[in-house]
């Protein structure tokens, strides 16, 4: 029991025991735990105050960056997975051109321009596929006001989890550098091509002596067989050994090289000779830039010739100053300030100084009088820019005498390129000059004579016209006062005389204007065989009285208007005819007209005049066509003439270019042959078209003119013919009442004779367009008995409109009345056939109707035949135009565009032609832009594509029209 109590005693005290250990570690693991508590508590408030920290931290690195972001100068957005924004800065907002709200929210695409979004979107494709993160790229973009601009634009993928999230991109606007680049690129281009085509053998080398361009004249100089393009980026170091054989002095070469390369100066123009004898030069440039040597450019040019030459020149020079040592030729050099630096034996006796007293002198003090200072100080301004001259001045001999001089001077150049002075040849002029003021006198005097010539020859054309322009209208008048066969027979003497008297005055004033050089030629279209059909019939009618036929054989080929001289072909023909017809007292004469060639548009035309009657002795042949000649004194006093016409005919050939030969045989005939070339218009010549009938012209009182005449009789005359017309009428007899006239009543138009008296024609003119009157702006026709060109172009001057010559024919001179007179006041009597066919046409205004009148009138058939072959035209030549643009062949496309230029006026599309004129021009043009050409014949195109419904319903019209349509 006391061992149990005693177990129980230890057991329960071991308990307590256990139980206070336990108590003190529970009180030593709850110190632990405050203790530990109070450390946590104190670690999380320290955690708090740094989170805070972190916070405002982050918050401010927020807002830092976010300034950044908004104040950036480059593009920064965001933007989904599809490509939509869902932010962008400012920036992008003042590059775009579109507000914030108005990007966010639009596929990045619409802001690439169209051509590039395919490149665009495909580039990002392939890097999207391969996973790349990180991708640059350059394209163009269009603003919001259609700007072009260039961004260079980093993009960077956001993964999360594994996907893209997002994308956020920096875009750069690098618009002037893209600019700058092309700039760049066209230079270097520029200078490929410049150096690929020059003369010279071009060699750039960089710092490192590697290849970097080269031009094929190099290769050759060298012998390289490879092309330019395949030593590029090659090892230029040991080039001089490769080369060095082909040089005289091999080694020589490779040291100038080396020298060159070490020293790194600019050398030109050194010499190098080689073994086949060629001479290059070469020049060494060295490349620098901001200090920094990149390479250096070789030039080797071949100089043989020049070379050649040069050495030609120095031993011509040599030559040629021993031959002007002993020639009339006197040599001075001077410096630059014109002192005298030498002077030649020659020269010192031409002036009577000796050597000692010319040298260190300026040579204007001592040898130049002081009117000719401003000519020599021109030459020497000349002399200073490098030119040589030459010129005639006086100079001064010593004995005080003056002598001429003819001066060739040249600059003086050192062997350095620079002007030292100049040399003078002089040639002494004096007794020319002597000779030279007699021939001026003498031409003077001439000229006065030949002066003299002319106003007896204008007098007498006067003194002679007026009297006879009275005969032949008077003339004209006596045969329509019905007489009788004895009187018709007395009128046909009369104005056969008259004409014989008019032609003979023609031809002395033909020839005067030939010898004073103012015989004119006119160009404009004319029907070659109508004209020769028309003398044939005015010859025939001639010769009705003789046993002698006129004939007419013309080409076929000859069917078309022709451009040439009309009148000056009609003259030559009647002149031929009418020496045919004066030797031929039966048989025959006649003309023919063949195509002798044909060049383009250009056609050689073949006359023969023949005849069948006494021929030409061959001893004879050289002298019909000299003036005032005839074969012999029989012929003059069997057959009468001049002697004018044959030599009038062949100074009015030469003046167009032609010649004229002959061929004859005694008793059996005479044929004279002579070529004329013409322009083919291109346009048919209407056999059905009528000639106007003048005569039966009547005006009835429509307008009123004005005569001022002196002459009774030509009053009388122009008179009647008005009265015939049914033309208002006043009369002046001097141009003092004429202009008294004009002030007080409005005419339609002026008649005014040239000499009368009190005031002449001239002054009466002058008067009337200067000062205040009814007239001044009436069309005023000169009267002139005078055919001299000088006196034509004083009417014109005085202010005149136009001019007829008397004696005149009523043909003559109603054409003029219709030139002026307002078309709008004419009431032509309806006898008159209006020289065209169905009357009362009218063309569509959506046409040039005034041109299409002009050209066709009512000839209906003529203008279809136009309409129809324009149109046909068009169909084949037309698109020539488009095939030759495309071939760059500007050429051929001028050509075209100059061949159917002529064809729309025909139609009535007058504006065609200053565009076609300007297509033309521009294909012609040494700087032909294709583009331009397109852009005109684009505008060309839409304009004809308009006018053509109106072109074919204009044609359908003219067929109803002439009876040709349904």
């Amino acid at each position: 029991m006391d061992n149990e109590l005693a177990i129980l005693k230890r057991r329960l005290k071991r308990e307590i025991n256990s139980r206070k250990q336990a108590e003190a570690i529970l009180e030593q693991k709850a110190l632990e735990l405050f203790n530990a508590n109070q450390q946590l508590r104190s670690l999380n408030e320290s955690l708090e105050q740094r989170i805070e920290e972190r916070t405002k931290a982050l918050e401010i690195s927020e807002l830092r960056y976010r300034q950044i972001i908004e104040t950036a100068s480059d593009i920064i957005y965001r933007a989904d997975v599809d490509g939509y924004f869902t932010y962008a800065n400012p920036q992008a907002s003042t590059i775009l051109g579109y507000t914030q709200n108005e990007i966010i929210g639009r596929h990045f695409m619409e802001f690439i321009r169209s051509d590039w979004q395919e490149r665009v979107n495909e580039f990002y494709k392939e890097k999207r596929e391969k996973r790349e993160l990180k991708t640059y790229l350059e394209f163009p973009i269009l603003t919001a006001s259609g700007e072009e601009r260039w961004l260079g634009q980093n993009v960077q993928l956001i993964l999360l989890e594994g996907e893209v999230s997002e994308v956020a991109a920096v875009a750069r606007d690098i618009t002037e550098r893209k600019k700058a680049q092309d700039a760049l690129l066209s230079t270097q281009l520029r200078l490929t091509n410049l150096i690929s085509n020059m003369q010279s053998g071009i060699l750039v080398e960089d710092e490192n002596r590697n290849i970097v361009l080269t031009n094929d004249r190099f290769c050759k100089k060298f012998n390289i067989l490879v092309p330019p393009d395949a030593l590029i980026g090659a090892d230029c170091s040991g080039s001089a050994q490769q080369s060095k054989h082909l040089f005289k002095k091999p080694e020589e070469f490779v040291e100038g090289i080396d020298a060159l390369l070490a020293k790194k100066e600019i050398k030109v123009g050194e010499m190098l000779e080689m073994t086949d004898g060629r001479i290059l030069s070469r020049d060494y440039i060295p490349i620098f830039a901001e200090g920094r040597y990149l390479g250096h450019l070789w030039q080797y040019r071949d100089v043989t010739e020049a070379k050649k030459a040069e050495e030609l020149l120095k031993r011509s020079e040599e030559k040629y100053r021993g031959i002007l040592e002993n020639m009339e030729l006197g040599l001075m050099e001077v410096d630059t300030q014109g002192r005298i630096v030498r002077v030649y034996d020659r020269f010192c006796k031409m002036t009577g100084y000796k050597e000692k007293e010319l040298v260190g002198k300026l040579a204007n003090d001592v040898l130049l009088p002081d009117e000719f200072l401003p000519v020599m100080k021109k030459q020497t301004k000349d002399r200073m820019q490098g030119k040589a001259g030459s010129y005639e001045i006086q100079v001064i001999h010593k004995n005080g005498k003056r002598i001429w001089l003819l001066i060739a001077g040249t600059p003086i150049y050192d062997h350095a390129g620079k002007m030292t002075g100049s040399i003078g040849i002089h040639y002494d002029l004096s007794k020319q000059k002597e000779l030279q003021q007699q021939l001026f006198e003498a031409r003077l005097k001439a000229e006065e004579a030949q002066e003299a010539e002319q106003q007896f020859l204008a007098n007498m054309s006067h003194e002679i016209r007026t009297p006879l322009n009275a005969i032949i209208g008077m003339t004209h008048l006596l045969y329509d006062t019905s007489p009788t066969p004895d009187q018709v027979n007395y009128l046909e003497i009369l104005k056969n005389s008259s004409e014989i008297l008019r032609s003979l005055i023609n031809d002395l004033l033909d020839i005067a204007k030939m010898r004073a050089g103012k015989l004119e030629t006119q160009s404009k279209p004319f029907d070659l065989t109508g004209l020769v059909k028309t003398i044939q019939k005015t010859f025939q009618l001639k010769l009705d009285y003789k046993a002698v036929e006129v004939e007419a054989e013309i080409d076929p080929r000859l069917q078309t208007l022709v451009m040439g001289d009309d009148l000056l072909l009609n003259q030559i023909l009647m002149n031929l005819l009418g020496n045919a017809e004066k030797f031929t007292n039966e048989g025959k004469i006649g003309v023919r007209a063949f195509l002798k060639e044909r060049k383009g548009n250009q056609l050689k035309v073949q006359f023969e005049v023949f005849d069948t009657g006494i021929g030409i002795p061959p001893d004879k042949l050289d002298l019909i066509f000299q003036n005032f000649r005839q074969v012999d004194g029989d012929i003059k006093r069997r057959y009468g003439g001049t002697g004018l016409g044959l030599y009038i005919v062949k100074e009015l050939l030469e003046k167009q270019g032609g010649k004229i030969s002959v061929h004859s045989q005694m008793g059996q005939g005479t044929v004279f042959t002579f070529d004329l070339t013409y322009e083919d218009t291109g346009r048919q010549v209407d056999a059905g078209v009528k000639k106007r009938h003048l005569f039966q012209a009547d005006f009835s009182g429509a307008c009123k003119v004005l005569i001022v005449e002196d002459n009774s009789m030509n009053r009388k005359y122009l008179a009647s013919l008005l009265n015939k017309w049914n033309i208002a009428y006043d009369v002046a007899v001097n141009g003092k009442l004429g202009v008294k006239k004009a002030d007080t009543t409005r005419y339609d138009l002026i008649f005014m004779d040239i000499q009368m008296p009190e005031m002449d024609g001239y002054e009466a003119t002058i008067a009337i367009r200067s000062t205040a009157n009814p007239n001044q702006q009436t069309p005023i026709i000169a009267l002139t008995a005078s055919a001299m060109l000088s006196k034509r172009d004083k009417t014109f001057k005085a202010g005149m409109n136009d001019y007829v010559s008397k004696p005149f024919t009523p043909v003559r001179l109603l054409e003029v009345i219709k030139k002026f007179l307002n078309e709008k006041k004419l009431k032509i009597n309806e006898n008159e056939s209006t020289g065209y066919g169905k009357p009362g046409f009218l063309y569509s205004d959506q046409l040039d109707v005034h041109k299409l009148i002009q050209l066709y009138g009512d000839d209906t058939e003529y203008a279809l035949d136009m309409f129809d072959a324009f149109l046909e035209k068009m169909a084949s030549e037309y698109p020539l135009l488009r095939r030759f643009l495309a071939q760059n062949d500007f050429v051929a496309f001028g050509k075209i565009a100059h061949k159917i230029k002529p064809a729309f006026p025909m139609v009535g599309l007058s504006e065609f032609e200053d565009w076609f004129q300007h297509l033309e021009d521009l294909a012609r043009s040494d700087s032909a832009d294709q583009n331009a050409l397109v852009s005109l014949l684009v505008k060309i195109e839409s304009e004809l594509k308009a006018k053509l419904p109106i072109l074919k319903a204009e044609q359908e019209r003219l067929q109803k029209a002439a009876g040709k349509g349904p």
